[in-house]
């Protein structure tokens, strides 16, 4: 990542932390106790799982993840580790060349204006010997079956609709 990437990606992390910060303030200050203890509770478990991401030894999806909503205009993600402390060094690479070309196809196959909200998860297969990556998206505004011949031309990545969007699953070795 070179100098100007970078001062973007902090600009945009510190963007995103001083958008959180007023919300927690302007829940103060309509003394809406509640409101602010929800919102703390959601920004503390936010870095949690950024600790758990950056524990992964895995600096480029890291950073693809920490900055997807940055980089995507149309697609919105949060993400839950269910994982942590692992070297995932060797799949650095094939993580995000396989987290990017889903992006690449959802963008391609989905109406102009479409939004989608998704949930980006990442836990150990029970035999330990994977990672999966799981994908779980709201919004309707997207050709479903040519979506699914996108991804799944080299048959790694499983699609599942659902009522309310799509869900789409892939799994990396675990070294």
């Amino acid at each position: 990542m070179n100098e100007e990437k970078l001062v973007q990606f902090i600009q945009n992390y510190r963007h995103d932390i001083l958008n959180e910060l007023q919300i927690i303030q302007g829940y103060i200050n309509m003394e809406m106790n509640k409101k602010v203890n929800e919102k703390v509770a959601q920004v503390v478990d936010n870095f949690h799982n950024e600790r758990k991401l950056l524990s992964l030894q895995a600096p480029k999806f890291a950073i693809w993840v920490m900055q997807f909503n940055h980089v995507y205009g149309n697609i919105r993600i949060t993400y839950d580790m269910f994982i942590e402390n692992l070297n995932l060094q060797s799949t650095d690479d094939q993580l995000v060349l396989l987290c990017a070309n889903l992006m690449h196809c959802l963008e391609k196959h989905s109406e102009k204006d479409a939004f989608f909200e998704g949930k980006l998860s990442i836990h150990k297969q029970a035999d330990n010997a994977k990672i999966i990556v799981d994908f779980s998206f709201d919004g309707k505004d997207l050709c479903l079956e040519n979506f699914k011949k996108c991804v799944q031309k080299d048959k790694i990545y499983d699609v599942l609709g659902t009522d309310t969007g799509f869900n789409c699953r892939f799994t990396v070795p675990c070294h």
